[in-house]
């Protein structure tokens, strides 16, 4: 791919990988490969999230009593990709503990970020 450098506006060929993050590898971004923040391990799995919302979406569903799916949900959702032992109602409270852990380290991030300021 051809790039643009902003600071001297020279062109460059970079090349770009990308791979998918499989089960059962460190909790690592797909696209950079670098190691995510937000991130518990457990008996199941790791349970991880991007960022603020992505923790918020992903509590709501797993919080939820009554999961309903729309018209055309097909497979291509965020939510429809989550683990199976994510989505049962025996694991909803162990799975909303860690996700609250979660939130817990997300308040500490932010914190320490904003005492660098």
């Amino acid at each position: 791919m051809e790039v643009d450098c902003e600071a001297c506006n020279r062109k460059s060929v970079v090349a770009l990988n990308a791979h998918v993050l499989l089960e059962g590898t460190d909790c690592l971004d797909p696209h950079f490969g670098m190691p995510l923040c937000l991130v518990d391990t457990g008996r199941h799995g790791a349970v991880w999230a991007y960022n603020a919302a992505h923790l918020q979406v992903m509590k709501a569903h797993v919080d939820a009593t009554l999961r309903e799916r729309g018209l055309n949900a097909g497979n291509a959702s965020l939510l429809s990709r989550l683990p199976g032992w994510m989505k049962e109602a025996k694991n909803r409270d162990a799975v909303s503990r860690r996700l609250r852990k979660l939130e817990r380290q997300l308040d500490g991030l932010v914190r320490s970020a904003a005492r660098l300021v």
